[in-house]
């Protein structure tokens, strides 16, 4: 991912900015179909074979937009942060095709075009000079995925898809 986050210092010890970047995904983008058979039960193709219930993959290219805040804990050459970070990722939507146990088209259901996302992190801010400063923090995220399952009927469900993040960043 790459973002830039545009906003004002406050003061020593706070940052409220807005921010926008470009997310480009290596895996989890393939093209997903289900397969539902007489009974009413779905099963759903993947790249690794096939399952009753997935989460469906992801655009490979997104433009996240959030906003973001930081609280500085000193104002020392090197300062200590938390940050936070709320927003959309926002693409062209994505398809889940259905077909019957025949190979038959049933149905598309749409998905993916906006997909909110939460951040929490902790990082240094490093001072080099008045006007360069270097960033360095870890975090803590989740996002929106959907999923199809196989014995929920035609719905894609909301859950949230959770992990950590490691980031490195430059203020000018």
């Amino acid at each position: 991912r790459f973002s830039y986050i545009g906003g004002r210092r406050f003061n020593d010890y706070f940052f409220a900015g807005v921010g926008a970047g470009l997310d480009i995904g290596v895996s989890n983008t393939y093209k997903p179909t289900a397969t539902v058979d007489r009974w009413g039960d779905h099963e759903i193709e993947t790249p690794y074979g096939w399952d009753n219930q997935v989460d469906l993959p992801m655009q490979s290219i997104a433009i996240p937009l959030f906003v973001n805040f930081k609280g500085y804990f000193t104002k020392t050459k090197v300062a200590p942060y938390l940050s936070f970070s709320a927003g959309a990722r926002l693409s062209t939507g994505k398809k889940l095709e259905i077909y019957d146990m025949s190979g038959n088209y049933d149905r598309t259901l749409r998905y993916g075009a906006f997909k909110p996302f939460f951040e929490v992190a902790a990082g240094v801010n490093y001072r080099k000079s008045a006007d360069r400063n270097y960033t360095f923090q870890f975090g803590y995220y989740t996002h929106n995925i959907k999923e199809f399952d196989g014995w929920g009927g035609y719905e894609l469900d909301n859950e949230w898809s959770h992990g950590f993040s490691m980031s490195i960043g430059m203020t000018f």
